[in-house]
């Protein structure tokens, strides 16, 4: 019996290493194996760097195109909102804006019921 596939939302950081040539990444993304979506704040965010080429830029819309985009719906934003609550007078209010991206692709896995794919995660990519 085959594997079945792997499915997990990327956090923003993963695309970027893949892009810098880390290796452990570019066999995740590449790997037919996972299924791997992104929100629409990693679109965001990694073409929103200042001073993009155009070649650059390019080459961000091919690897995003490889992978599914999760829009944020009503759900999203709410479970975003209640992170947001749950958390207002700890970390989020002391990290700023990075925590609370990072918060809005974890509300995002967490509705979809996948795995979520971190830079600094120490267990294998996969379903949760």
């Amino acid at each position: 019996m085959a594997p079945r596939p792997s499915s997990f939302v990327a956090d923003t950081d993963i695309f970027i290493d893949y892009l810098n040539g880390i290796e452990r990444m570019r066999m995740v993304l590449d790997s037919p194996r996972n299924r791997v979506y992104y929100s629409a704040v990693t679109r965001k965010e990694l073409l929103a760097k200042l001073g993009l080429s155009s070649t650059e830029r390019h080459r961000i819309q091919m690897l995003l195109l490889k992978h599914r985009l999760i829009p944020v719906d009503q759900r999203i934003a709410e479970r975003f909102s209640r992170l947001l609550s749950k958390y207002a007078r700890h970390e989020l209010r002391r990290l700023g804006r990075l925590a609370q991206t990072n918060d809005l692709i974890q509300a995002l896995a967490h509705l979809r019921k996948q795995g979520l794919g971190q830079r600094t995660e120490q267990v294998a990519f996969g379903s949760a």
